[in-house]
């Protein structure tokens, strides 16, 4: 009779640890700072104190850093302007020469990138320099999918 109760004992632990490892990697989404969602604006261009402000101030939010030229055969700008249209949001673009005067940004090495922030700290960001991010930054499909790990689309 005891072995029946360690037996259903655990069992119930396991269904209760397989539930929370689902429920805990669900929510760590998060949701941007509300003027990016449902806004006719795209690209939101900010200078770099503004930048350092809304670091600062623990907003949540997505920022485009880039060159003057591009090199991709698509340019990604126009990949990242597909998803913004397509789920009705906004993002904040900045110059990397602007962008590398923020001290947060400064493990950010390359451009064009996009970072997302929540209040204030950086979750991820995509690696110019990374075989692993190109396909992000050259099919809005890939890009939206990557964007969606992190961020809860209204």
């Amino acid at each position: 009779m005891k072995k029946k109760y360690l037996v259903l004992i655990i069992i119930f632990v396991l269904i209760v640890g397989c539930v929370s490892i689902v429920l805990l990697n669900e929510n760590h989404k998060f949701t941007l700072d509300e003027i990016h969602y449902n806004t006719e604006d795209r690209f939101i261009s900010i200078k770099s104190d503004k930048l350092e402000k809304l670091m600062n101030d623990k907003k949540s939010f997505i920022v485009f850093t880039y060159l003057p030229y591009c090199t991709f055969s698509i340019p990604c700008d126009v990949v990242f302007e597909t998803f913004l249209n397509e789920n009705n949001m906004s993002f904040y673009d900045i110059p990397y020469d602007e962008f590398s005067k923020v001290k947060q940004f400064k493990s950010i090495k390359y451009a064009p990138s996009v970072v997302i922030v929540n209040k204030g700290k950086i979750v991820t960001y995509l690696d110019a320099n990374s075989d692993e991010d190109l396909e992000k930054y050259q099919d809005s499909k890939v890009f939206g999918n990557w964007v969606k790990e992190y961020i809860s689309i209204k």
